[in-house]
């Protein structure tokens, strides 16, 4: 997968917070059942590229588990790699800290090509989102016609599971951004003053939507470099 530019997340959201309150009892828990932790770590692991499918739900299953949710919550943020959560390891555990904080970055290590299988799974059981857009890729698939009009594949993952799948005309493309802008908007529309009590969500929004307008900026800079003189006035789209 080829990430595109603001195409992977990198860094803890807002949405992981580490709760210092509970560091113990997860490294406890780990503790307790680090043979079948990390054999489930490894399983995830090994379907992630064959079957992205049965990776997701093992990792679910991991994490929605009685007996090992605190396990996961230990390993996810271990694997995360999060400062927070290794000096609190460190205060919890003072005198098996030193012991405990390498065992965690090895795990960190050994098991980074999980990350964004465990970041998906922990969005979605611990906040409530679903499928979470984690990368995306493009490339020309083929020309269509004389013309050589470019056909592109776009494709979106969650994790290593791919999510949407589609080829079409780069005006095609712009056409569902724009509606799917259009969709988003509206739906938010009456809530946005929530953000004002979130600077941590409010500064992502504003950080995302200058995003949007950049590359809206660079193609139209595209757009403006062509011949439309002979096109008349254009109407703009409306969405029903």
């Amino acid at each position: 997968m080829e990430n595109t530019d603001g195409g992977q997340d990198d860094g803890a959201s807002a949405e992981e917070e580490v709760d210092n309150e509970n560091v113990d009892n997860w490294v406890e828990n780990y503790i307790e059942n680090r043979d079948s932790v990390l054999s489930t770590l490894d399983k995830i692991d090994e379907l992630r590229i064959r079957d992205p499918e049965g990776a997701r739900e093992v990792a679910r299953s991991f994490a929605e588990s009685g007996k090992y949710e605190d396990s996961f919550l230990c390993v996810y943020f271990a694997i995360l790699g999060l400062d927070r959560f290794f000096e609190d390891v460190k205060i919890a555990f003072d005198d098996r800290s030193e012991e405990l904080i390498e065992e965690f970055s090895q795990i960190s290590e050994d098991y980074a090509t999980i990350e964004n299988e465990m970041r998906v799974v922990y969005k979605e059981v611990y906040n409530g989102v679903n499928n979470p857009v984690t990368d995306q890729d493009s490339e020309v698939e083929l020309l269509q016609g004389d013309d050589e009009i470019p056909l592109i594949q776009f494709t979106s993952y969650s994790g290593n599971k791919p999510i949407l799948e589609t080829t079409d005309r780069l005006e095609r493309h712009l056409y569902h951004v724009a509606s799917m802008l259009n969709y988003v908007t509206n739906s938010a529309s009456g809530r946005f003053e929530v953000y004002e009590s979130r600077e941590d969500y409010l500064e992502e929004l504003v950080k995302q939507t200058n995003h949007v307008e950049r590359h809206l900026n660079e193609l139209k800079e595209e757009i403006d470099e062509l011949d439309t003189s002979g096109l008349g006035e254009i109407e703009d789209v409306h969405e029903e």
